[in-house]
C-alpha cells in the first residue's frame, strides 16, 4: 500500500486539490497478511535496491540505489508475527493499522499502460497522517500540510464515514485539531481560497466527530 507524500499527491490529484509539497521518496506499507518481507525487499534488491543501516535503536525502513532513489518499508504496529529482513527488524507505523482497512484502489494510465495501486482511503489518510505528525519530529509542520491538502480532497464531510471512528482514531486525530482548528494556522495557506474552505470544513467535522 502506498502511504507518505505520494499518497498525498494521488488525493489531491484524483480532487483536483493543486497544492503539493514535492517529495522524493516512495513510503510503502506492507500488509503482513497477504505479503512478506522477502515480497518487497526481495524486488527493491533485485532492481539494485539495499538495506541502509538505520541509526543505533531505529528499526531498518529505508532502502536506497544511488543515494537518489529512495523507497521507505513499513509494517502496522500491532503485527503480530516477526516481520525482519536480513535479522534486523521492520519499522513499525502507528495508524497503519487502520489504514490497511480502509482501503482505496487507484488506477493510474500512462502511455497505453496501466498500474493498479492502493492506497488509504481519504480517512484512513487523515488518520495515518495525523499519527505519522506525532511520531516524526524531523519536520512535523509538513505532516499538517498534508492534512489540509488531504480535508480539501476529501471536500464533503459526509464522505469519510466518521461514524466509524474508534477510539484510537480519534486519540491520532485529537493531536492534530489543535493546528487544523485553527483558521489562521500556516499550513491552510498551501491551498487556494476554495480548496481552504473546503479542508476546513471537512476538520470542523471532525473536531465535531472527535469531541467527548
Amino acid at each position: 500500500m502506498l502511504v507518505g507524500g505520494l499518497m498525498v499527491h494521488l488525493h489531491a490529484l484524483r480532487a483536483g486539490v493543486e497544492a503539493t509539497r514535492p517529495t522524493s521518496d516512495v513510503d510503502v506499507l506492507l500488509d503482513i497478511r497477504s505479503n512478506t518481507v522477502r515480497d518487497v525487499a526481495g524486488p527493491l534488491t533485485s532492481l539494485g535496491f539495499s538495506a541502509r543501516d538505520p541509526s543505533r535503536g531505529v528499526p531498518l525502513h529505508r532502502f536506497v540505489r544511488n543515494e537518489r532513489d529512495i523507497v521507505d518499508v513499513m509494517v502496522a504496529r500491532d503485527v503480530r508475527t516477526r516481520t525482519r529482513w536480513q535479522l534486523r527488524p521492520l519499522l513499525r507505523s502507528p495508524g497503519a493499522a487502520q489504514a490497511l482497512m480502509r482501503r482505496d484502489v487507484y488506477r493510474l494510465n500512462s502511455g497505453g499502460d496501466s498500474v493498479t495501486i492502493d492506497v488509504p482511503d481519504e480517512l484512513g489518510a487523515l488518520i495515518a497522517k495525523s499519527a505519522a505528525y506525532a511520531t516524526d519530529s524531523r519536520d512535523p509542520r509538513r505532516h499538517l500540510d498534508d492534512l489540509a491538502v488531504l480535508a480539501a480532497a476529501a471536500g464533503n464531510p459526509r464522505a469519510l464515514a466518521l461514524d466509524s471512528l474508534t477510539r484510537k482514531d480519534r486519540l491520532h486525530l485529537r493531536r492534530v485539531l489543535p493546528h487544523l482548528s485553527d483558521d489562521e494556522h500556516p499550513s491552510w495557506r498551501v491551498l487556494d481560497r476554495y480548496d481552504r474552505a473546503l479542508g476546513k470544513r471537512v476538520w470542523r467535522a471532525i473536531a465535531a466527530a472527535c469531541s467527548p
